[in-house]
């Protein structure tokens, strides 16, 4: 809901609200993790582990690439080929910067508290910046009974893909050969069989270096990013694997695609833990996706980045919390907002968020925390919708994809995450930013 204010001095100011809002319990002072440390009840440690960081994994990048050289179709018909394209690219961080914005961050509104303003990262911003679906069905993860897998409805049509069954034959094998535990290295080991073309440097992530340099890195260490369709055609080790299952011709690319995105949602996306389990919950999900199904996979991904993040604020011991979310994400929202990484001067094709990519791109500055707690030189409203501020959104049926997402993510709300027996949900205020969206 917004409401319309004349202002003499300026333009007329329009205010976003929440419908749901309660202004008598309002809150004036928020307990924010840079008062618990100047009180000394907390302090940094020498080094910051961030868990949820991408790790090397050998043939993914293989794989990535061959998954978007032969499924661009269907990858853009769910709305998922420039968010798996942003996997070819590694993301780099200061780890000075980090503390800074964790310092700021108020887990009762998750927004982040700046001398100048609110600020927290939107549902529009993961999609401008990653490109992840707002629109689309609701994702959760669970597994399904047996019926549900094997059994069809009333119309003669199966309650869940027939991908999903060949996902758990292939999951209870490797189960079984690995003490009980899939891990994601496993899993692209036993689908991946593309040849390894290079060596990576990412053994190492950046969090090793105890600075930052002060200048652009001469290279990158990026892909060229040039991706060049391919007719699907399976090695003779791709055609054991299929025959081991008995999987049908017809079947054999999406249950390709399908356990390729599993591994993606437990290893880019929503991982939760240390180790990089590949976990069955994701299997039915990724079958529809698969199956060019849209998910709204910016819903669950943010409430995984909020929950982490009020993990962080609430630990005990610095930084040793065992916190798990997408931190990539978050890195990407500092470069676009605080300008706190080289912006990449080669036309890349792919979400915006691979401008900011690069082993070593990542700024150093001197005072990091006057950057980030003072907001003063955030960029807001660079992610606007459009530049006209008179265009009225009408919820009727008939808006486009892209506008529909924006209107969603101006709505104040819960979302949730459902994850096995887990289940939480995490508040969205956009109302308390507003001024990202242009609103006062």
């Amino acid at each position: 809901m917004t409401t319309r204010v004349a202002d003499r001095a300026h333009d007329d100011i329009y205010l976003l609200h929440c419908v749901g809002h309660n202004d008598s319990c309002s809150v004036t002072t928020f307990l924010l993790l840079w008062r618990r440390i100047i009180s000394g009840e907390l302090r940094w440690g020498p080094t910051l582990k961030i868990f949820g960081e991408c790790s090397f994994i050998l043939k993914y990048w293989e794989w990535v690439e061959h998954i978007l050289s032969c499924f661009e179709s269907q990858l853009r018909t769910c709305h998922f080929f420039d968010v798996v394209y942003a996997l070819l690219y590694t993301y780099d961080r200061d780890p000075y910067v980090i503390p800074a914005f964790y310092e700021a961050w108020c887990p009762e509104t998750n927004t982040l508290h700046t001398i100048s303003r609110e600020m927290s990262i939107s549902l529009w911003n993961l999609y401008k910046l990653g490109r992840l679906p707002i629109c689309g069905k609701i994702y959760d993860e669970a597994v399904p009974s047996r019926d549900a897998l094997y059994q069809c409805c009333q119309n003669n049509q199966r309650l869940t893909q027939p991908t999903c069954r060949h996902l758990f034959a292939t999951y209870t094998r490797l189960e079984n050969a690995n003490d009980r535990e899939v891990f994601a290295e496993h899993w692209v080991d036993f689908w991946c069989k593309r040849q390894v073309m290079r060596e990576y440097f990412l053994r190492q992530r950046s969090s090793s270096r105890s600075r930052p340099i002060k200048s652009r890195p001469k290279s990158t260490h990026n892909p060229s990013g040039d991706i060049q369709p391919l007719t699907l055609q399976w090695t003779q080790e791709e055609s054991v694997v299929f025959h081991a299952f008995e999987i049908p011709d017809d079947r054999r690319g999406n249950t390709y695609l399908a356990a390729f995105l599993s591994c993606w949602l437990c290893t880019f996306a929503l991982a939760e833990d240390e180790k990089v389990f590949i976990h069955p919950g994701t299997f039915e999900a990724a079958s529809k996706m698969a199956a060019r199904c849209t998910f709204s996979l910016a819903v669950p991904l943010l409430a995984s980045i909020y929950r982490g993040l009020s993990g962080i604020f609430s630990a005990t011991k610095h930084p040793n919390t065992m916190s798990f979310f997408p931190p990539h994400y978050l890195y990407v929202w500092l470069a676009y907002y605080f300008n706190t990484h080289y912006e990449l001067d080669l036309a890349l094709a792919g979400p915006l968020m691979v401008h900011y990519s690069a082993f070593g791109g990542a700024k150093s500055f001197d005072d990091v925390r006057r950057r980030i707690h003072e907001g003063a030189i955030a960029d807001l409203g660079c992610t606007m919708l459009s530049k006209n501020k008179y265009e009225t959104l009408n919820d009727d049926g008939t808006l486009g994809y892209e506008k529909l997402s924006y209107l969603i993510a101006l709505c104040s709300g819960y979302l949730p995450l459902r994850r096995a027996t887990t289940f939480y949900t995490m508040s969205y205020s956009p109302h308390q930013f507003s001024r990202q969206f242009r609103f006062w």
